[in-house]
């Protein structure tokens, strides 16, 4: 993946050149200082790292200019005014989870992850194929399984959930008759909601730098064994579920980002 390591106040300084007044998806006071001596502070620091760190140079052709390198530019700018957001949270074994965010503006995508507590990196994920395979990898999914698809209203799936962690699986199983799911994919999707949530897939549609629609999808199990869960409509107890494979995560993506276009 083309990009860059920043530290916080390299991207404070191309926000600030930006007139970005936020990043959606990111709270992070230390890239908007409001203080006038720590506007100063933090954008004198920034553009000095960004020349040492070849980023910006002066101009061949102009004495006493600065040139800005495009290509970082442009991506800081999707950043700044995406039309879709693509919110990626992985659980794992850690108590908070770790969050990468994809921006994505005229077939151009761009992620941007917080790489330690000084910085972020940001880079170019070329397609869309790129980005659900950066995502299942995220989220540690693997392989390709048949598409299963089929609709469980809410307390059908807390009763699933309920009976599994209890061990309860014939229980938890006779719960989907009517799903018609094979008994391997029975199998597999009790023993899935019966651990905790592995990661969520939030796509968002952002205006004037907030959220002004979104779409959360919670994935449970992992690997080749990990189902994705949403509801069918951001105001219905009715609950969308889909084998949580590469292909699944690309398509859940793609349908959410149609969806949302159409508001």
């Amino acid at each position: 993946m083309n990009g860059a390591e920043l530290e916080k106040t390299e991207l404070a300084y191309l926000l600030a050149i930006l007139e970005a007044s936020g990043v959606v998806g990111i709270e992070d006071p230390a890239l908007f200082p409001v203080k006038t001596p720590e506007r100063d502070k933090t954008y004198g620091e920034g553009r000095k790292k960004l020349e040492s760190n070849g980023w910006l140079k002066p101009s061949a052709d102009y004495p006493d200019e600065y040139e800005l390198d495009v290509f970082l530019l442009e991506m800081v700018a999707i950043i700044a005014a995406p039309e879709n957001i693509v919110a990626t949270v992985s659980n794992g074994n850690k108590k908070a989870g770790q969050m990468v965010m994809h921006y994505l503006s005229n077939g151009a995508i761009v992620e941007l992850s917080a790489q330690n507590a000084k910085g972020y990196t940001i880079g170019v994920v070329p397609d869309q194929k790129a980005l659900q395979a950066r995502v299942a990898e995220m989220l540690g999914v693997a392989g390709k399984r048949k598409a299963v698809r089929f609709s469980l209203d809410q307390d059908a799936l807390n009763d699933i959930r309920s009976l599994s962690k209890k061990g309860e699986q014939e229980e938890a199983k006779a719960l989907l008759e009517a799903t018609q799911l094979s008994g391997p994919a029975k199998n597999s999707f009790v023993a899935a909601m019966g651990e905790s949530e592995h990661g969520q897939i939030v796509v968002i549609r952002p205006e004037a730098g907030e959220i002004e629609a979104g779409r959360r999808s919670t994935l449970y199990g992992a690997d080749k064994t990990a189902w994705l869960v949403s509801r069918s409509s951001s105001d219905s107890t009715e609950l969308e579920v889909r084998n949580g494979d590469v292909a699944g995560i690309g398509k859940l993506i793609s349908e959410r980002l149609k969806e949302l276009s159409t508001g």
